[in-house]
Protein backbone atom coordinates (compact mmCIF):
# COMPACT_ATOMS: atom_id res chain seq x y z
CA UNK A 1 0.00 0.00 0.00
CA UNK A 2 1.22 3.94 -0.63
CA UNK A 3 0.27 6.58 0.65
CA UNK A 4 2.08 9.65 1.60
CA UNK A 5 4.97 8.70 0.63
CA UNK A 6 5.04 5.51 2.40
CA UNK A 7 4.91 2.03 1.23
CA UNK A 8 3.74 -0.63 3.97
CA UNK A 9 3.71 -4.05 4.59
CA UNK A 10 3.03 -6.55 7.09
CA UNK A 11 4.86 -9.14 5.12
CA UNK A 12 7.62 -9.71 7.05
CA UNK A 13 10.38 -11.05 4.59
CA UNK A 14 9.72 -8.54 2.08
CA UNK A 15 10.42 -5.79 4.72
CA UNK A 16 13.34 -7.73 5.45
CA UNK A 17 14.02 -7.78 1.71
CA UNK A 18 13.20 -4.30 1.35
CA UNK A 19 15.64 -3.46 4.03
CA UNK A 20 18.31 -5.81 3.25
CA UNK A 21 18.40 -4.35 -0.68
CA UNK A 22 18.44 -0.90 0.35
CA UNK A 23 15.50 -0.14 -2.43
CA UNK A 24 13.41 1.73 0.35
CA UNK A 25 14.30 3.10 3.55
CA UNK A 26 12.68 1.77 6.79
CA UNK A 27 10.80 4.43 8.29
CA UNK A 28 9.33 2.48 11.27
CA UNK A 29 6.67 -0.06 12.42
CA UNK A 30 3.34 0.21 13.50
CA UNK A 31 0.27 -2.19 13.80
CA UNK A 32 -3.37 -2.46 12.40
CA UNK A 33 -5.88 -4.68 13.75
CA UNK A 34 -4.50 -8.17 14.47
CA UNK A 35 -1.42 -7.48 12.14
CA UNK A 36 2.21 -5.57 12.82
CA UNK A 37 3.19 -3.31 9.76
CA UNK A 38 6.46 -1.79 8.63
CA UNK A 39 6.32 1.23 7.20
CA UNK A 40 9.43 2.05 4.65
CA UNK A 41 9.64 5.97 2.79
CA UNK A 42 8.66 5.57 -0.64
CA UNK A 43 8.72 9.53 -2.12
CA UNK A 44 8.99 7.84 -5.58
CA UNK A 45 6.48 5.20 -4.94
CA UNK A 46 8.59 2.37 -6.43
CA UNK A 47 7.39 -0.02 -3.62
CA UNK A 48 4.62 -1.85 -5.55
CA UNK A 49 7.41 -2.62 -8.69
CA UNK A 50 10.12 -3.24 -5.85
CA UNK A 51 7.12 -6.02 -4.13
CA UNK A 52 7.24 -7.77 -7.51
CA UNK A 53 10.40 -8.48 -7.69
CA UNK A 54 10.49 -10.28 -4.51
CA UNK A 55 7.74 -12.09 -5.76
CA UNK A 56 9.40 -12.59 -8.58
CA UNK A 57 12.43 -14.32 -7.08
CA UNK A 58 14.74 -11.33 -6.71
CA UNK A 59 17.63 -12.11 -4.56
CA UNK A 60 20.12 -10.37 -2.15
CA UNK A 61 22.71 -11.04 0.52
CA UNK A 62 21.50 -13.81 2.71
CA UNK A 63 23.58 -12.75 5.91
CA UNK A 64 21.84 -9.23 5.10
CA UNK A 65 18.10 -10.99 4.71
CA UNK A 66 18.98 -12.77 8.18
CA UNK A 67 19.48 -9.69 10.17
CA UNK A 68 17.25 -7.64 9.02
CA UNK A 69 14.83 -10.47 9.78
CA UNK A 70 16.12 -10.36 13.07
CA UNK A 71 15.57 -6.70 13.89
CA UNK A 72 12.05 -6.93 12.31
CA UNK A 73 11.10 -9.12 14.72
CA UNK A 74 12.36 -7.79 18.18
CA UNK A 75 11.27 -4.36 17.00
CA UNK A 76 7.43 -6.06 16.57
CA UNK A 77 8.22 -8.10 19.36
CA UNK A 78 8.88 -4.70 21.57
CA UNK A 79 6.17 -3.20 20.29
CA UNK A 80 3.60 -5.97 21.20
CA UNK A 81 5.17 -5.74 24.69
CA UNK A 82 5.27 -2.47 25.02
CA UNK A 83 1.89 -2.16 24.04
CA UNK A 84 -0.21 -4.16 26.30
CA UNK A 85 -1.66 -2.93 29.47
CA UNK A 86 1.20 -2.76 32.54
CA UNK A 87 1.40 -5.96 34.91
CA UNK A 88 0.23 -4.87 38.37
CA UNK A 89 2.61 -7.40 39.94
CA UNK A 90 -0.19 -10.20 40.13
CA UNK A 91 0.78 -13.61 39.66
Amino acid sequence: MNTNHTFITSSLPLAAYLAASGELRMRGSGSRIRSAVIVFEDEQTRGPQVERRFASGAMVNALAFHAQLRVLRRAIVDKVYNARPSDTGRI
